[in-house]
């Protein structure tokens, strides 16, 4: 019966030091990039956008760190974040008003642009 014991005591334990290791690394690595905002009202448009500021430090990121002709989850630590209380008309094909995260395919001279609609992952 003491070995149980003993067993959930180390098992609770092993629990609390993985999960405050999870939340310190979280807000370390949050620190190393930033995160930022912007927002746009004139008139019907009221657009925000949040993301997470890369932090070049010296490396090649797009052809190297980040492949070109692969989807990218844009942003440091998470997808960026966009919203719009209006439709918007960008390259000639409508964005419906709502909340998106932004992907990309970086390319070498273009890049192609994803609006996504599921804002949360993983459940």
């Amino acid at each position: 019966m003491k070995v149980v014991k003993w067993i959930l005591i180390s098992l609770a334990a092993l629990a609390l030091i993985l999960y405050l290791g999870f939340q310190w690394m979280k807000y370390n690595t949050k620190k190393l990039s930033p995160e930022g905002s912007a927002s746009y009202k004139f008139e019907q448009y009221d657009v925000k956008v949040n993301y997470s500021r890369p932090s070049v430090k010296g490396r090649t990121i797009f052809g190297e760190l980040v492949p070109y002709d692969e989807v990218w989850r844009t942003g440091a630590n998470e997808a960026t974040e966009f919203s719009t209380l209006t439709d918007l008309e960008i390259g000639g094909k409508t964005l419906p008003a709502g909340e998106y995260t932004l992907w990309t395919i970086p390319g070498p001279k273009e890049w192609q642009v994803i609006w996504n609609s599921q804002t949360v992952f993983g459940g």
